[in-house]
């Protein structure tokens, strides 16, 4: 998890919750336009 740390360390209010089996990355308090830009990057770093 530490390569997906970049994302959530750059997202202010944004924060990790780990699940049993998965983890969830919740940003709804963060800035809706910051979080749109991180967020797609983040998703197709990871989709690669």
């Amino acid at each position: 998890m530490a390569e997906h740390g970049i994302y959530f360390d750059r997202l202010a209010g944004s924060f990790i919750e780990e699940k049993e089996f998965s983890i969830a990355w919740h940003y709804r308090q963060s800035d809706p336009e910051q979080a749109n830009f991180i967020v797609k990057d983040a998703i197709l770093k990871w989709l690669k």
